[in-house]
């Protein structure tokens, strides 16, 4: 089997730079150098800056929900990013939480963890009792062994930040390059899982008297006034394929369901609600639908 990394006749350029990111680390001239050597994984993809500019936040929208809620902050995070390419996102996370002392654990390939390393962990060098811990971790789609070994470094990592700490947060991004593939992804995906898509508006005109107001979404009954100023957040990208950023949440039930040992399974719905029958879960179609509808 080739690397998924260098496919036939791989053919793609360093994407443009958007403000506020790292030139040195990030920009076009350390894209097509990392391209050279990593393939797709040397490249940052637009999905990234979409939620890089999620995670960031707007001067002028307000995200709902929010990348950290506020309650998020009541204790240390334990983050992991899957398929962090060349780890702007994990850089972005850092840098948000800079003054804490949390831990993000950054994941991909084997080959492309030289990549991670030489990105992200010269940010360890200037380590200091607050600011937050970065690792760099292989973990291939199905493998057993890096699943192990990761799980055994986030039980690690329990005794290096000094708490309980379990995992809080999964982060992913990625470009759907064939929805007739990856649909069945999602339609098991939904079924482990409640997910919905961020919405997005402009954030208000303000007086003076109110200009260093928080901004805070109203998430009460009869919330969300107004309701035709929010849409979904992607929507306005210029692009010709649909863009969407999620936040899902396990289903607390599917602790107790069985988890198939075979990926045929598991994205057939196997074990899913408790049963062993095959089923899928149409929540990423009706999305796409709207988005197309509206």
């Amino acid at each position: 089997m080739g690397n998924p990394n260098f496919p036939p006749n791989l053919d793609i350029r360093p994407s443009i730079l958007s403000e506020g990111i790292a030139k040195f680390v990030f920009g076009t001239h350390a894209q097509a150098n990392a391209i050279r050597t990593y393939g797709i994984a040397g490249r940052v993809w637009e999905a990234a800056y979409v939620l890089k500019r999620y995670i960031h936040g707007d001067d002028q929208y307000i995200f709902d929900p929010p990348f950290f809620s506020a309650d998020d902050f009541d204790s240390r995070l334990l983050l992991l990013e899957l398929g962090s390419g060349t780890g702007i996102i994990a850089s972005e996370i850092a840098q948000h939480l800079a003054g804490r002392q949390d831990i993000i654990v950054a994941t991909d390939l084997p080959e492309v963890c030289p990549l991670l390393e030489k990105n992200l962990l010269p940010a360890n060098d200037n380590d200091t009792f607050l600011t937050p811990s970065v690792f760099v971790h292989p973990l291939a789609w199905g493998d057993i062994k890096h699943t192990r070994d990761l799980h055994q470094k986030v039980f690690n990592l329990h005794g290096h930040l000094g708490t309980n700490t379990q995992l809080t947060h999964i982060v992913c991004s990625d470009l759907v390059r064939s929805l007739s593939k990856e649909t069945p992804f999602w339609s098991a995906f939904g079924l482990w899982f409640s997910f919905e898509p961020v919405l997005v508006k402009q954030k208000p005109s303000r007086t003076s008297d109110h200009a260093n107001a928080p901004d805070i979404v109203d998430r009460s009954e009869g919330a969300r006034e107004g309701l035709e100023d929010w849409h979904i957040y992607g929507a306005e990208v210029d692009d010709d394929s649909p863009t969407f950023v999620f936040v899902g949440h396990r289903r607390p039930q599917s602790a107790s369901w069985k988890i198939p040992e075979n990926d045929e399974d598991l994205l057939g719905g196997v074990g899913a609600w408790g049963t062993s029958a095959r089923k899928s879960d149409d929540t990423f179609e009706s999305l796409l639908l709207l988005n197309v509808g509206g």
